[in-house]
């Protein structure tokens, strides 16, 4: 159960960067 949650974890926080280099890649141009 925990390493579940680990994944999930990891998961929203590989999406959470992915996003935050998008908005800066979009604000850059």
């Amino acid at each position: 159960m925990g390493e579940d949650l680990f994944l999930i974890f990891l998961a929203i926080l590989s999406l959470a960067c992915v996003i935050l280099v998008w908005h800066f890649m979009a604000e850059d141009e």
